[in-house]
């Protein structure tokens, strides 16, 4: 709960997300055939780099910030929790509504933490580009 406080707002609404795709994944595990947790692996890795972002002991230099790489990974994963709900969805009615149940949850999930990865990628201070020199006077006329 003591890092759930450090969330900023943006972070939160990612993390309600990841607590969805668990859900989805164990209402999959239990009744759904295994169906609903796709998502279960980049929310644990979202999850362990919001941890590492704010429990480490040593500062991380991370490779890009942490919100794009958060953006990166959820938007990937709503992308293909989209597909394969587009690709199971009919299936999944033939196998039960719990297995459909899951997969949707599962979608929201993965949509939930894709928004808050977006809302907190707008967020991110801008870096400011030098400005351009100015243009080079015109040559005489002739």
């Amino acid at each position: 709960m003591a890092m759930w406080n450090k969330l900023n707002a943006n972070e939160r609404i990612v993390g309600y997300g990841i607590i969805l795709t668990v859900v989805a994944w164990v209402i999959g595990l239990v009744g759904g055939l295994g169906f609903g947790g796709g998502a279960l692996i980049p929310a644990i890795v979202v999850g362990v780099i919001y941890w590492l972002k704010y429990e480490s002991k040593s500062p991380i230099n991370w490779p890009l910030p942490v919100a794009t790489i958060v953006l990166i990974i959820t938007g990937i994963e709503a992308l293909l929790t989209l597909l394969s709900l587009l690709g199971f969805g009919l299936v999944l009615a033939v196998f039960g509504i719990i297995a459909l149940l899951a997969l949707l949850l599962n979608a929201i999930g993965a949509g939930v933490m894709a928004y808050g990865a977006w809302k907190e990628y707008q967020a991110m201070p801008k870096s400011t580009a030098p400005p351009a020199p100015p243009a080079p006077p015109a040559p005489p006329a002739a």
